[in-house]
């Protein structure tokens, strides 16, 4: 049976605006890497345009597809999701993790991983 936190991260994943209707007010987010995606991006106005730079630099050709795996446990949660994009006539397909953080039922803290580091900042550069 699925925990509310599993609920409210697979609605998230679903329509990812609903994700700023519960970020915590000290919200941040890690984005690994040495490429121009990668920083650490705190609160909601920064959170928003860091996504909106994937589909800018993209132009709206990079997606999550649903998840695959959403698991919960107290104040923490990791969402399996895959990813697949285009830019500048290279191509990207691979999984994504994201680690996700709770403060009460707020999200706090959020990690953006892949499950090819190299190949995604190559994508990005």
């Amino acid at each position: 049976m699925a925990t509310d936190t599993e609920q409210l991260l697979r609605a998230i994943y679903a329509q990812p605006r609903l994700v700023f209707e519960h970020l915590h007010p000290d919200f941040v987010c890690h984005s690994p890497g040495p490429n121009p995606m990668a920083g650490t991006f705190r609160g909601a106005k920064a959170f928003a345009e860091h996504l909106g730079t994937y589909q800018e630099r993209s132009q709206g050709a990079f997606a999550l597809g649903a998840p695959v795996a959403v698991m919960a446990d107290g104040a923490w949660a990791t969402v399996v999701t895959p990813i697949n994009g285009s830019r500048d006539g290279k191509a990207i397909s691979m999984f994504g993790l994201g680690v996700w953080r709770f403060e009460g039922d707020k999200l706090a803290e959020h990690w953006e991983c892949v499950s090819d580091q190299q190949q995604w900042d190559a994508f990005w550069s």
